[in-house]
């Protein structure tokens, strides 16, 4: 009998292949279940053992890509998180426009006066009769887990913000909320459940993470786009443009990348494929 597969995942925790998890993973992308099932029976044959996930998972974006770029954009999304760095600016930028779709008027990078000290606030959201302070902790590695050091610093914070602005608007309702690309550990999630702290990372709470929320919104970073280079999502980055609907709003940040004729209608098909996959869907 032939072993089981065996992957090495991005903590470095070698696991059994679960063939059932990834082809949920192509099917949550948009695929077809019968391009799902050939895109394994493709790239598992001859596989080392402990070949590490992120080689697996290139392995199928390049075979997806081949089929679908608009569900290849969906495909990378958690990667995609993870290219909005290394700073964690164009992620703070990203959260405000996710918060933004729910409803929220939206300020980023703000200095707010707390009841004791000035405190700078990455998220700033406001709807009536409600106002909610946003920490962003951006990972450069999906792996990376905040601990309970963190939830308390930012609940401190959040606290104090509170009882500024509540005591300059009597009846308004503040909430904290600290939300990261990566993941949490136990114990910051108990004390977060007990002290009222939202907590959003990748896939926290079940139903309500960072990825169901993307999905939900379709607002999907110009950084899962394959038709541009690192060089140009960097440089739509720069330019404050992090959403891919914004390309599409605003000729003129498509037109400042100086693609070729031939480059500019790949992209434009990549974008259409992503808006039908995602009024689809």
């Amino acid at each position: 009998m032939s072993q089981p597969l065996t992957v090495t995942k991005a903590s470095g925790e070698l696991a059994v292949f679960d063939r059932g998890k990834f082809m949920r993973s192509l099917l949550r992308a948009g695929a077809s279940e019968a391009d799902a099932s050939a895109i394994l029976d493709e790239v598992l044959p001859g596989l080392p053992p402990g070949i590490r996930t992120r080689d697996l998972f290139r392995r199928a974006y390049a075979r997806l890509r081949q089929r679908s770029r608009g569900h290849a954009a969906r495909y990378k999304l958690k990667r995609a998180i993870l290219e909005l760095g290394p700073s964690g600016f164009p992620f703070e930028r990203y959260i405000g426009e996710l918060m933004r779709h729910e409803g929220f008027e939206v300020q980023t990078g703000q200095l707010v006066q707390g009841r004791c000290v000035l405190h700078e606030v990455d998220v700033l959201a406001r709807r009536p009769g409600e106002q909610v302070f946003v920490e962003c902790k951006f990972g450069n590695t999906a792996a990376k887990k905040l601990d309970l050091k963190t939830a308390l610093y930012v609940h401190a914070r959040v606290l104090d913000l509170g009882a500024a602005a509540r005591a300059a608007e009597p009846g308004l309702r503040t909430a904290g909320r600290l939300v990261t690309n990566g993941a949490f550990t136990t114990d910051a999630i108990q004390y977060a459940n007990c002290a009222g702290l939202e907590l959003i990372s990748w896939e926290h709470p079940a139903g309500s993470s960072l990825k169901d929320r993307i999905d939900r919104s379709a607002l999907y970073p110009v950084t899962s786009l394959s038709s541009l280079t690192v060089h140009e999502k960097r440089q739509l980055l720069s330019s404050q443009t992090v959403l891919c609907t914004e390309l599409t709003a605003r000729p003129e940040t498509l037109a400042a990348l100086r693609l070729s004729r031939d480059r500019t209608k790949k992209l434009q098909a990549e974008l259409e494929q992503l808006c039908a996959i995602v009024s689809a869907g």
